[in-house]
């Protein structure tokens, strides 16, 4: 007979664990009745569902659009559980944390249902808090801007001697100009005390803009003339004018040589910003040629991968053979040090800037380089590398020569720096040149820095002074190279 007698660490933990969610229930309680404006009894309540829908439907409006608000039946409470589910999944609980239908209409999910309402809780406080700062924010610059009004207006009065409306009389100019002249007499000789039109208020304005450049104000901090007119602008006007009430003392006609330092200042301030947009306009021009460029050279690689194989088929078809063209790039390793490297051998190594163990180089394949790679044969690694193991190598071990400098490959920049005359701007083009041995392909390979490769992972397979054909690493691997460059890698 097996025994049902619970253990008294069980039981005991049975009995915090109601405790605690009836001290949550109370607390929950109160919210829920202050956040509706009705008593609600937890968990009583929480069967139907109706509480929760409303809940939902006053932190969240609209989230739940119909349900049963006098469920009688069962399934009239599982279809309320089944749209708070839905609902609580909008809002972002994760469905691994909700309750099924089924079990909160039967009474049976309520301790679940109460830590969901503390997580609704919870988010509420989080949205009115937001709500409350970005409130008081603007609160707080209204009373700024309402501050700087009451001061603009209060210091017209005082100067002119007349009321003033804001910000309808800044737009027309003629306060602004009476204020100005106020300040330095006759430094705006006419204007249209009473314009009609935003033509005339416009003229006015220019005349302000003007007469300001003129008191050493920066051509920046002045509004456009057209949109104080039409009061598109007011905010920079009555800012204009708070600045002008505080420099009422100082405001005088300043010293040429001032005002044309300024208007230099900005002239200069403009140019650069001029510069600075042109440059991102290139750039975004040059990035989108390079990547035009770049679908390009896929396609053709596409294209010639295809041609090769649709060859092949055809030759193994009528029971010929295909035979490649020869290939017109090597990619060669240094496998050996210094150690016991005869002299003829060591200049030939250093012709191809071989100067090291590890040390890989791309090298074009002419009669010449043939035969100087026989020679050199027991001491390097030689194969045709494919084109996504050239990009890998450029990616991950390609460094420039500049200036004597060695140079990583982190931009295009530093490409297009160096080989832009020769309209090699991105890694691709560079990548492209390599691959069909272009016109410009011993720029490109000087202007690359010899490879530093790591030993091989896992190690040579027995001995790299034996030939590969006979299991070692030395001499002429061909297409068998891509292995060994991933694994330098």
């Amino acid at each position: 007979m097996s025994s049902t007698t619970q253990s008294p660490l069980t039981l005991k933990r049975k009995e915090v664990q109601q405790a605690d969610n009836a001290n949550l229930a109370i607390q929950l309680q109160q919210w829920i009745s202050s956040v509706l404006g009705q008593q609600v009894s937890l968990p009583n309540d929480l069967a139907s569902g109706v509480v929760i829908c409303k809940l939902i439907n006053k932190i969240h409006p609209g989230s739940i659009g119909k349900f049963n608000e006098n469920p009688n039946a069962v399934f009239q409470k599982v279809e309320n559980h089944q749209a708070i589910n839905a609902a609580l999944k909008k809002i972002g609980i994760p469905a691994s944390d909700l309750p099924e239908a089924i079990d909160s209409a039967n009474g049976k999910a309520d301790p679940r249902l109460l830590n969901i309402i503390n997580r609704l809780r919870a988010h509420s406080n989080i949205k009115s808090a937001s709500v409350c700062k970005a409130i008081e924010k603007k609160s707080r610059l209204d009373h700024t801007r309402k501050g700087m009004i009451r001061k603009v207006r209060k210091w017209l009065k005082h100067e002119l001697k007349k009321p003033v409306n804001i910000p309808e009389d800044l737009r027309k100019g003629a306060v602004v100009c009476e204020a100005i002249n106020k300040l330095c007499p006759k430094l705006i000789e006419e204007f249209d005390a009473d314009p009609k039109n935003v033509i005339a208020q416009t003229a006015n304005w220019k005349k302000i803009n003007a007469a300001l450049i003129k008191c050493a104000v920066a051509p920046s901090e002045l509004p456009n003339a057209v949109k104080a007119a039409k009061g598109e602008s007011d905010a920079h006007v009555i800012f204009l004018v708070y600045k002008l009430s505080n420099r009422a003392k100082t405001l005088r006609v300043a010293p040429e040589s001032v005002v044309k330092k300024i208007a230099n200042k900005e002239a200069r301030i403009r140019k650069r910003f001029a510069q600075k947009k042109e440059r991102k306009i290139e750039a975004l021009r040059e990035r989108t040629m390079g990547a035009i460029r770049a679908a390009k050279y896929n396609r053709k690689y596409k294209k010639d991968r295809k041609k090769r194989i649709m060859l092949h088929r055809k030759a193994e078809k009528k029971g010929n053979f295909y035979v490649p063209p020869e290939p017109k790039l090597a990619f060669v390793m240094r496998l050996r040090g210094v150690n016991g490297v005869p002299p003829k051998q060591r200049k030939i190594l250093q012709l191809f800037r071989l100067r090291q163990i590890h040390n890989a180089v791309f090298v074009r394949l002419t009669k010449a380089t043939l035969n100087m790679l026989k020679v050199i044969e027991p001491y390097v690694a030689i194969g045709y590398p494919s084109v996504r193991t050239i990009r890998a190598l450029l990616v991950k071990r390609g460094y420039a020569k500049i200036n004597g400098q060695r140079i990583p490959l982190t931009s295009n920049k530093v490409i297009a720096r160096a080989l832009g005359r020769y309209k090699i701007k991105t890694l691709d083009d560079l990548i492209w040149q390599i691959v069909t041995i272009g016109r410009h392909f011993a720029k490109c390979n000087r202007f690359l820095w010899p490879f530093k490769m790591n030993s091989p992972r896992g190690g040579y397979k027995k001995s790299k002074l034996r030939h590969f054909v006979e299991g070692g690493a030395a001499g002429n691997r061909m297409g068998m190279i891509n292995r060994l460059i991933r694994r330098c890698l």
